[in-house]
């Protein structure tokens, strides 16, 4: 709702997509009106401006070409990629963090210029968001084979104006304000229906509703047209018309494509993977579009605006009936598996961003009571004396008040210890509040706590200068655990919450806190060695704590991980090694010596390096959340790596790590004509066998064979 307001309000939105070299669906990529961040570089290798090395080691023919670095034309192996990638736009580093704020220049250039140009009587009023796409659009430079002869790099099909790799290719601004100043402005074109990606099943469904609004402002008519091609980029030849007309002045049109049209060959077909190309997840999409023509004029480029979406048309015998949901929202968290209804069947219980918790069951329909639902978020509560409510557009319900999101996986169990085992389920938010509902959707008394203190809402503005450290704030990102912390022999389960202010909460079933809770995780390390001496602070626990009963007292004890660590040799982030912490407690929390922490804590766990002061620092600071078993020589038992590095063992009841991290996996070497070499490599080289590093992701553990001593661990890696 924010997006479409603000584009029609005439703001273009770029947004962020990834930086892992894969196809992606999410963020910049999923919501329409927006422009992914998407970047060119010289070649791969000329990645953050590596350079050819010297003779005799150079080629020449390679190195001419990467040195003069300047025609950024080869998507970046640092950037994402897509049917719905619009511009790619040149930079040192390749990333979509500088593709997003480079392709935000583009567009205020050419806003700028649109302004400039109505000032002087060139045309008759500033542009709208859609037409600064479609200008850009009109006057990209395609991109297809953008590498000479024997230089490996991501290509696009010939002949096709739109490809996943480039979309409609680089900017060029001069182009575009050319157009502009000769009142070449291209048609309105948008698209409003279907959803990017939506599934259609040709067995259940008929056909797809396509919604477009079309019109040309600056022409006296239009003609316009509705197409369809299989596959994220078709051919320009391949496209099939299933709608057109004409109209003078703006129309919303909708008209229905037939899914008899797409081949059930296609449809039907087994999935594969195929490396080179990179179109396994877009197998089964189906490229929708609209173009509008000002005049009728088919014949000059400039006058033609388009907007097109993909789709999924499939069909899967094994998906359940009523699956997949549209949640109308982003699913964060993963599902939690319960019978929270308790007839005998298993519920998905999802949190979503907008604040919600869906009780879904294996039927696709969601259990009476659900979804239930977070307050409104901290700026849209009138008690807060911060709040927005005074703007009008939130004050009058223009654009939805937002909730309070949820980004964590909900714990369910039995709170209370009922008879008859009735379980609630328990999320935390984005500020901090921990909510518990009963399993008919009741919200249970007590109920939200906070995580922190009010006055932690109202943090300073600017912050205060506390360089290598993060302030504390009312935030949860970690999963809430459920754990028996009163004694052994009270029934009733307590939740445990790490919080954003270097606390771990605990709460009773009625709200109230536990007894010598919360502990306080801001422990000072000390005794570290083989690294740098600078501390990185992050007040944010990001992983989720695990119990298990190190001491033999009866009670649970509480593992957490930090996001602190210590640099890497001469204080570097990126020099290794980096040292990062996991915390002990006493499950009496402060009513046990010491403020709880257990003896041999901090313990340390050595990483390879790490992110201070970027975007990521939530996720490239510190440590994973804590996996626990009990070893039959060791007892209490943790599997835990730090952010970027392979995962070790923690002897609990010591706080000891073992010597030396698992073994590296690796997957095998790069196939010929793969299109990813070396980073840094001028002339580019492929590697062999790749290790894959755990890079945020935790473990999992489970017995293979029932009768093994010890779990299983399984974690992926990157």
């Amino acid at each position: 709702a924010a997006v479409n307001y603000a584009y029609g309000k005439g703001m273009t939105i770029v947004w962020a997509s990834n930086d892992f070299e894969s196809a992606d669906h999410t963020d910049g990529m999923y919501y329409a009106n927006v422009w992914p961040g998407n970047s060119v570089t010289g070649d791969h290798s000329t990645r953050s401006g590596a350079t050819c090395p010297p003779a005799p080691n150079s080629n020449d023919a390679f190195c001419a070409f990467v040195e003069s670095n300047n025609s950024f034309r080869s998507r970046s192996s640092l950037t994402s990629y897509g049917p719905h990638s619009l511009f790619s736009v040149p930079n040192n580093d390749g990333s979509t963090s500088t593709g997003t704020p480079t392709n935000a220049g583009v567009a205020a250039l050419v806003v700028a210029e649109g302004k400039a140009a109505a000032a002087r009587n060139a045309i008759s009023a500033p542009l709208s968001s859609n037409e600064v796409r479609q200008v850009v659009r009109a006057s990209a430079t395609p991109i297809t084979n953008p590498c000479p002869s024997g230089e490996f790099c991501f290509a696009g099909p010939a002949g096709a104006g739109f490809n996943i790799q480039y979309g409609y290719g680089r900017p060029n601004l001069t182009a575009a304000a050319d157009l502009i100043d000769a009142n070449h402005i291209p048609a309105y074109a948008n698209l409003n229906s279907p959803n990017w990606y939506k599934l259609y099943d040709p067995t259940r469904d008929t056909y797809v509703n396509v919604s477009a609004d079309v019109r040309a402002p600056r022409a006296s008519s239009y003609t316009w047209k509705l197409q369809y091609g299989i596959g994220p980029q078709p051919l320009d030849t391949a496209w099939h018309t299933f709608a057109s007309g004409s109209g003078t002045s703006a129309a919303t049109v909708t008209r229905s494509l037939g899914l008899s049209n797409i081949p059930t060959s296609f449809w039907n077909a087994a999935y594969t993977i195929d490396p080179n190309t990179r179109l396994s997840i877009e197998q089964y999409d189906v490229t929708i579009r609209v173009q509008v023509f000002a005049n009728g004029d088919t014949t000059d480029s400039w006058a033609k605006g388009e907007d097109r979406r993909a789709i999924h048309v499939h069909h899967d015998a094994a998906i359940s009936t009523g699956i997949p949901i549209d949640l109308g929202s982003s699913g964060d968290a993963s599902p939690t598996l319960a019978d929270i209804e308790g007839r005998g069947w298993l519920d998905a219980v999802v949190p979503t961003s907008d604040g919600s918790v869906h009780a879904i069951r294996p039927d696709g329909k969601e259990a009476p009571g659900f979804p239930v639902h977070t307050d409104p978020a901290i700026g849209m509560t009138a008690s807060y004396a911060n709040n927005y409510l005074n703007d009008p557009t939130w004050a009058n319900n223009v654009v939805p008040r937002p909730r309070d999101p949820i980004f964590s996986t909900a714990a369910v169990g039995d709170l209370h210890a009922s008879v008859t085992g009735a379980l609630d389920i328990v999320a935390s938010t984005a500020a901090g509040f921990t909510y518990a509902w009963d399993g008919a959707g009741h919200r249970l008394a007590g109920f939200p706590v906070l995580n922190g203190t009010p006055a932690q809402f109202g943090m300073s503005v600017p912050p205060p200068h506390t360089p290598y450290s993060f302030e504390p704030e009312n935030y949860t990102a970690a999963s809430p655990v459920l754990a028996h912390l009163i004694s052994s022999s009270n029934p009733e389960m307590d939740i445990i919450q790490a919080a954003g202010d270097n606390h771990v909460y605990a709460w009773r079933p009625n709200g109230t806190s536990v007894p010598g809770w919360p502990v306080n995780v801001n422990v000072p390390p000390s005794g570290v060695s083989g690294g740098g001496t600078q501390r990185t602070h992050d007040s944010k626990i990001v992983p989720t704590p695990a119990t298990v009963d190190i001491n033999a007292d009866g009670i649970p004890d509480v593992v957490v991980g930090i996001d602190d660590t210590i640099l890497g040799a001469s204080n570097s982030t990126s020099n290794p090694p980096v040292t990062a912490f996991i915390l002990a407690f006493d499950g009496r929390g402060t009513s046990a010596p010491n403020g709880g922490l257990l003896s041999g804590y901090p313990a340390k766990i050595q990483g390879l390096i790490q992110g201070y002061g970027v975007a990521q620092d939530f996720v490239t600071q510190g440590v994973e959340s804590p996996a626990v078993y009990t070893d039959p020589a060791n007892g209490p038992t943790a599997v835990v790596n730090a952010n970027l590095f392979f995962p070790y063992t923690v002897k609990l009841s010591t706080g000891t790590a073992s010597s030396s991290p698992f073994a590296a996996t690796t997957i095998p070497a790069a196939p010929a004509g793969e299109a990813c070499p070396t980073p840094g490599s001028v002339p580019p080289t492929f590697p062999g066998p790749c290790a894959l590093v755990q890079f945020t992701t935790s473990a999992s553990l489970g017995k293979l064979a029932s009768s093994a001593a010890t779990p299983d661990v399984f974690q992926m890696g990157s």
